[in-house]
């Protein structure tokens, strides 16, 4: 009897383990799945898994082209080459599907980025946010680094700020700016990348300090 008890006990340790670390991200896109959390993506995801359960009328996938600039012809050249593809669904459509942290995110497009041999590289978003989501958003952020150099705030007035979080081979950065206006008190964009592959032509261009 004493066994049994001793079972009981470590089960119900157990599940209240998992419940304090969070639930993990649901297998598939979609609302009847539940909503994907942004800030708990690991990059081991296959996004054609991922956007398996997505309709094809709502599922836009953009096979990004190679380019350079001609200096002779003074104009970009686009190749045949494939450069990276980027998963989106439409934004008057992802209600319910994404959050990022405490945020729900509504009627904004979210891109998922792929290599060229659809290796999963990064993921991207941009909101407007009221002061109490912008608080709520930087008060779950402690963990983050401010690396906003002098020269940046002194252009913006103080008004720009971007805050760095590495976890392992995964870099999130918050670019923040107070507006203040019609619509929202603060501009977000979020990028999200994977940097377990370095200098190959991807990281190159996406995970450039200029945050391209």
């Amino acid at each position: 009897m004493m066994k049994i008890y001793k079972l009981i006990f470590f089960l119900n340790f157990t599940l209240l383990f998992t419940a304090c670390n969070g639930q993990e991200n649901p297998e598939y896109i979609g609302q009847k799945f539940g909503t994907f959390d942004l800030d708990k993506i690991e990059f081991e995801e296959n996004l054609d898994t991922l956007f398996s359960k997505v309709s094809k009328a709502d599922l836009i996938l953009i096979v990004g082209k190679y380019s350079y600039f001609d200096t002779i012809q003074k104009k970009q050249i686009w190749t045949d080459t494939i450069e990276d593809y980027i998963y989106r669904i439409p934004h008057a459509k992802i209600e319910g599907l994404y959050s990022f942290k405490n945020f729900k995110i509504k009627d904004k497009v979210v891109s998922f980025y792929t290599d060229n041999q659809k290796r999963f590289r990064r993921v991207d978003f941009s909101t407007y946010m009221t002061k109490d989501e912008y608080k709520n958003l930087i008060s779950g952020s402690k963990d983050y680094i401010d690396v906003t150099t002098d020269k940046v705030k002194k252009f913006n007035n103080g008004k720009y700020v971007i805050l760095e979080k590495l976890n392992g081979t995964k870099k999130t950065l918050l670019y923040c700016t107070e507006v203040n206006d019609e619509d929202g008190d603060y501009f977000v964009r979020v990028r999200i990348n994977d940097l377990k592959i370095k200098d190959d032509r991807f990281d190159k261009r996406h995970n450039s300090k200029w945050g391209y």
